[in-house]
């Protein structure tokens, strides 16, 4: 959680809400919020009779003459005004050195250590930044760390430091937000991109196939595979997030390899009947394609003994890619080929020659050159 460049001495009320809001989330560890706010409070800007503990082995970065005289009047503070609450913070910080960090200045710790009796007197310094920490407790998945992510950031967005300050309202930031929002954006994304790879598998299918009713069982296939590989990885844990989407886009294309060469030796089939046009198909081109989803397999195991979530992700997932398309290629597709796929005619029609009538015979039977005419 970020603060810019306010006035803090004037802010007491919305820095306690800020620290407030964090704990009230469900999905923060409340043990893990680290505030300066709250111990400064305590510390400093309240009438207390004990003054902050300092660990005096550390070497400090303020200097070494001026602690002794200023710091007892430490905890008798008015924060509300703003040298007090200037003056009040760098002796906070030199008593609680886990802070620093949480903070930057207009000017560096060589400079305080430098003149550190000088910018405490004249409380010459502007705070430009500081931040409270805080850790979410263990998300699931993807739609739970949306949902934690936008809860905290509509907490600290209602807060306001007012119309007189440049940096309105705190921000919450963390690296791993930076994924969670795209994880946010990648549903409407992932639909988006499944809805043109497929208008391209549909067109190449359509172009190279030639056959519309044979393409359209290629395309069914390619889309029940992807269906199925999006379902099973739902049971096995899977979001939808930036890994799982562009292995499910990737298996478009995979998916097709099967099918296609499917169908394309159905269509090349010289058989006219469906049922054998399909055996014939299985014949010419499945063992082949067996082997290509053998040796993709097998190129793909090394990738199971990774502890990287993307490589054990990209083998479960490219593991039922293989599997179903087998299955919607070898199995599905030659069973609806060969009961509903386009058949060939056993009657050929042969050219008129010389302006005589069109006669049609029995492609079987038709034998231009007689037996014994091919003797000499």
């Amino acid at each position: 959680m970020f603060i810019g460049d306010v006035a803090y001495w004037k802010h007491w009320d919305t820095l306690k809400a800020i620290e407030e809001a964090v704990k009230a989330n469900d999905y923060v560890r409340k043990d893990s919020v680290r505030f300066w706010w709250s111990e400064f409070h305590d510390q400093i800007c309240l009438e207390n009779e004990e003054k902050p503990k300092i660990n005096q082995t550390e070497d400090d970065f303020f200097g070494d003459d001026f602690f002794d005289s200023d710091f007892e009047k430490a905890s008798k503070r008015n924060c509300s005004e703003e040298k007090a609450f200037k003056q009040g913070l760098l002796l906070f910080l030199f008593a609680n050195r886990k802070y620093v960090d949480d903070f930057r200045f207009n000017v560096t710790l060589e400079e305080l250590r430098e003149k550190g009796q000088e910018i405490f007197d004249s409380a010459a310094f502007e705070i430009k930044a500081s931040r409270a920490n805080f850790q979410h407790v263990q998300l699931k998945n993807t739609t739970i760390q949306n949902l934690a992510m936008e809860q905290i950031k509509a907490s600290v967005e209602s807060l306001d430091f007012g119309p007189d300050e440049a940096f309105k309202s705190p921000i919450a930031y963390s690296r791993m937000y930076f994924q969670w929002e795209a994880n946010k954006l990648i549903s409407s994304e992932l639909v988006r991109n499944l809805s043109l790879t497929l208008t391209a598998v549909i067109l190449v299918t359509l172009l190279l196939v030639a056959e519309v009713r044979v393409s359209a069982l290629v395309v069914l296939c390619v889309a029940f595979t992807v269906t199925d590989v999006a379902g099973f990885a739902h049971f096995n844990g899977l979001t939808i997030e930036i890994v799982t989407s562009i292995i499910l886009i990737l298996s478009c294309g995979l998916a097709l390899d099967y099918a296609a060469h499917v169908g394309v030796a159905y269509v090349t089939s010289d058989k006219s009947k469906r049922e054998d046009r399909a055996k014939d198909a299985l014949s010419h081109i499945g063992t082949a394609v067996i082997h290509g989803g053998s040796s993709t397999f097998f190129a793909l195991l090394f990738l199971a003994t990774s502890d990287s979530y993307i490589f054990t992700t990209f083998f479960a997932m490219f593991g039922m890619v293989i599997a179903f398309g087998l299955f919607h290629g070898l199995l599905f597709l030659p069973v609806m080929l060969s009961l509903i796929g386009p058949e060939v005619d056993e009657e050929v029609k042969l050219p008129p020659s010389n302006g005589t009538a069109i006669t049609f015979i029995n492609a079987e039977e038709f034998n231009p050159i007689k037996e014994d005419e091919t003797e000499t």
